[in-house]
């Protein structure tokens, strides 16, 4: 072993003999690679300049030998509109359909790039021999298959197993329909329309939408659903199913809805925004929702700059309430998804309900507001028309663009405005989050997260807690009644449901709020705890008593 000496990876080779030189002209052999006798003896090269030493053999296994990194597939159609790049384990992680471009972690949930995240579906993006590009929708039952020549046939296939589809070449002209009933072609477009085998001929235009129908369109006359998805037909039944235990509308998929000056159009909600908009129904039974319309807006360019989560409209629905949902949640479950901004928007449906005005102690609102917005922290001004905040010491501040600036003798002095944080912290009431711009914004947020998370409220604001308890109270019992002796039939259990007012159900509201109160309590210090102190002197220094607070 110690007759050989090792050389630099992938030199030219000579063996050396223990330090006699092989007969000049004729050597013994000539290699090329590494000679490995010990890996951790390395000492010279022929002209016994020293050469590097490897520390461990794998990693000098793995510098000399490493394979070449294995790089992402790309997979287009002829014209690059289409495409599809797969990870080295097969998996599609990107991929353009057309109209917009698409990326995945795993395959299997797709977000919109430029959409933030709340423009997404669930499906399966694959490729295969022949380059066909095929892109399945699984909440909508959608499918688009797409050749490498740019040939696109769109598909469904409904509950009972009948397959739809219409073909069009690389332009976007079709050329062929497939219907439970029989097989069509077209050879201008799509105007005109014969059977296959020159049976019949229909005049119109046939299309698979984007929420999962067949359409037909006769010549001169509208659109009318021929046949839906088995994933759009198992969605409208539930749909049909909620209307009808809670008398509420939804918005079908399609149609057109204006808000602010802008149109957007409909679609028809997934299965977990639907789970969240029972969850929310059932929490609220306290609430009359009869003839409330739900509309779930379609996400797209139009909704990407916009930071508008919902909005609640008295008339928005032919002159009945409508609550539009619009697509900022990439989550559906959660205070800060989807679930909390159903609970905010149907909290303003109640307010409306009970005391018919926003402008709460205006003149035109319910005498009771004006109470509501004393216990709140709050003044309505009749003078200048504005909402007023009070702080702990009794000031009044209004909401300017430049932020909450004090309020006396008719005027805001907005040189000395403060930010929305420091005005939350200093309120008479805390409210529940940063979302305050006005009492009935702040009760809203308040009212939704005591049904919603009742130990958040109480860790947030233990003052808004206590006024949205009674509230929540005094509106369950309005709708139930109590009980003989005074006490309430129904209550608001912990979790957030409406239960029996009997003792066991109290017993257990009672110990969960103790036990929230509990956690707020500050935790003294043990012995060996560490904590902050100054590098310089080690000087100890005084706990943060901040209480920590809630961005929405």
């Amino acid at each position: 072993m110690s007759d050989v000496t090792l050389f630099s990876p992938r030199q030219e080779l000579t063996p050396v003999l223990h330090g006699n030189t092989p007969p000049s002209g004729n050597p013994p052999y000539t290699t090329t690679g590494v000679l490995i006798m010990n890996p951790f003896e390395l000492t010279a090269s022929l002209d016994r300049r020293p050469v590097e030493r490897p520390t461990r053999l794998d990693d000098f296994l793995r510098d000399t030998f490493a394979a070449p990194p294995v790089r992402d597939k790309v997979v287009t159609d002829a014209s690059g509109k289409f495409e599809v790049r797969l990870n080295p384990g097969g998996t599609a992680i990107y991929c353009k359909d057309g109209q917009a471009e698409w990326e995945s972690k795993d395959g299997k949930h797709w977000t919109r790039k430029g959409s933030s995240g709340t423009d997404f579906f669930d499906g399966r993006v694959s490729v295969d021999d022949g380059k066909t590009i095929t892109i399945t929708n699984s909440d909508t039952g959608v499918t688009v298959e797409r050749k490498h020549d740019g040939t696109t046939t769109r598909s469904i296939t409904t509950r009972h197993g009948a397959k739809y589809s219409v073909t069009a070449d690389s332009t976007g002209k079709q050329l062929s329909c497939e219907t439970a009933d029989s097989d069509w072609i077209t050879t201008d477009g799509g105007k005109s329309w014969t059977e296959k085998g020159g049976k019949q001929k229909w005049q119109g235009s046939l299309a698979i939408d984007d929420f999962g129908r067949y359409m037909e369109k006769p010549a001169g006359g509208k659109d009318v659903v021929k046949a839906s998805s088995r994933e759009l037909t198992e969605s409208l039944n539930r749909q049909d199913k909620i209307m009808k235990d809670w008398g509420i509308k939804i918005a079908p998929p399609g149609e057109q809805i204006t808000y602010s000056g802008t149109t957007y159009t409909c679609k028809s909600p997934t299965k977990l925004e639907l789970d969240q908009l029972e969850k929310t129904l059932y929490r609220n039974q306290q609430m009359e929702v009869k003839d409330l319309r739900f509309s779930f807006v379609k996400a797209g360019t139009l909704t990407d700059k916009g930071g508008l989560w919902g909005v609640y409209q008295r008339t928005g629905n032919g002159g009945k309430p409508q609550i539009l949902i619009m697509p900022q949640h990439t989550e559906a479950k959660g205070w800060t998804a989807l679930e909390g901004t159903l609970e905010h928007e149907i909290e303003h449906h109640e307010q409306y309900n009970q005391w018919g005005s926003s402008e709460w102690g205006g003149l035109t609102a319910p005498a009771y507001t004006k109470e509501l917005n004393k216990t709140l922290g709050w003044r309505y001004d009749r003078a200048s028309g504005s909402s007023l905040i009070l702080d702990r010491v009794g000031n009044e501040w209004k909401n300017t663009s430049a932020g909450w600036a004090p309020f006396k003798d008719g005027r805001a002095d907005t040189n000395k405005a403060i930010s929305n944080t420091q005005m939350r912290d200093q309120a008479k009431v805390r409210p529940s989050t940063n979302y305050f711009t006005y009492p009935s914004e702040m009760h809203a947020e308040g009212m939704a997260m005591f049904r919603m998370e009742r130990a958040m409220l109480l860790k947030e604001s233990p003052a808004m807690y206590e006024i949205a308890k009674q509230l929540d109270q005094d509106l369950i019992d309005k709708k139930w009644g109590k009980q003989p002796d005074g006490k309430p039939k129904f209550i608001r259990s912990a979790d957030g449901g409406i239960v029996e007012g009997n003792k066991e159900n109290l017993e257990a509201v009672r110990k969960a709020e103790d036990r929230w109160r509990r956690d707020l309590e500050p935790k003294p210090l043990k012995l060996g705890d560490r904590i902050f102190a100054c590098a310089c002197c080690n000087k100890q220094p005084m706990l943060d008593d901040a209480a920590p607070t809630f961005r929405r």
